[in-house]
């Protein structure tokens, strides 16, 4: 993406934030003094990293026999590694309830390596026979929207919130696409058996994530600093679609699992509204479901499909209130 591109995309982001903010109000009124509403948009760039990992193996259905094989048989490791562009908007309703609304995407394509394990020999299931990497390109679009209830607060004298505690829910939504390919492979169980080279694209690997959670929010507003964290638990489902463009095989996975959502952000007021703000976030979840596999000539069959991912993201930004 050029920088003129990431420029409108940015100012198109604004926008709808901004409608966003402003739905639900019947008016806009000034925060504190003027009204019980209060605003708040952020922009902040930073970086993503970990990885989205699928493993196969165990029970197998085959034209109506099923067996066992080895668990894992395969399993497939695609890196995050890129830079986030987000935007961040939210409303608040006379300190009691906030609701948030967060887009991200990624800004840069890295070309991270994608990794392909193989374990093969049924008489020797530990044996890694198979390894290969591809160099791998992430193209990921995330959504967060989120409610809290701050039923417990402290005031100063002067009425201000000084610290706040509280439930909520929200939705996270993950849409990410890899394309890998050019990649190198080897045979650990032959040492003396060349490394194979291929070249162009090799597979595609789609991935859905719908992530409804509850959590537990608090913020701390010492000075000029407002320190806010959350912690949520979430219901994880997802579904995955990987295109072995090489070997002419479309692998489906509706994965149903748990996970959990946490984030830690500070704020430096430089004045009454305006803020730099840092943040610090994860994501982490396993699912389980079975892979269906079509092979190019219409044969299909059913593995045991384990999904899981680790994320972790750092971002620096500014951000205004009103």
């Amino acid at each position: 993406m050029t920088w003129k591109g990431m420029f409108k995309m940015n100012v198109k982001l604004r926008a709808a934030a901004t409608a966003l903010l402003l739905l639900g109000s019947p008016a806009l009124t000034s925060a504190g003094e003027s009204g019980p509403w209060r605003f708040d948009y952020a922009n902040d760039i930073g970086y993503m990293a970990g990885s989205m990992d699928y493993d196969i193996g165990g029970i197998v259905t085959d034209g109506g026999s099923v067996s066992r094989d080895n668990d894992p048989l395969s399993k497939l490791e695609f890196p995050f590694n890129v830079f986030m562009l987000s935007v961040r908007g939210g409303v608040t309703y006379s300190d009691l309830v906030e609701t948030r609304l967060d887009y991200s995407r990624n800004i840069n394509d890295p070309r991270s390596r994608m990794k392909d394990s193989d374990w093969t020999d049924n008489y020797n299931p530990s044996l890694k026979t198979i390894y290969s990497e591809s160099s791998a390109a992430l193209n990921a679009s995330l959504l967060d929207a989120s409610v809290r209830i701050w039923a417990v607060k402290k005031r100063d004298a002067g009425g201000n919130v000084t610290a706040a505690f509280g439930p909520g829910a929200g939705y996270y939504y993950q849409n990410l696409h890899w394309d890998a390919g050019n990649g190198e492979q080897w045979y650990p169980s032959d040492p003396t058996r060349p490394h194979d080279k291929f070249r162009g694209l090799a597979i595609t690997y789609d991935a859905k994530i719908f992530a409804p959670y509850v959590a537990l929010y608090g913020k701390l507003n010492v000075a000029r600093l407002l320190l806010e964290g959350d912690l949520g638990w979430c219901f994880v489902t997802t579904q995955e679609v990987d295109d072995h463009v090489i070997r002419d095989k479309i692998s489906r996975t509706h994965g149903t699992g748990h996970g959990i959502k946490a984030n830690l952000s500070a704020k430096y007021f430089a004045g009454k509204d305006f803020y730099l703000q840092s943040r610090l976030g994860l994501f982490s979840f396993a699912v389980k479901g079975n892979q269906y596999q079509d092979f190019g000539g219409g044969y299909i069959l059913t593995i045991e499909d384990k999904t899981r991912s680790e994320q972790f993201s750092f971002s620096l930004g500014a951000g205004y209130r009103f």
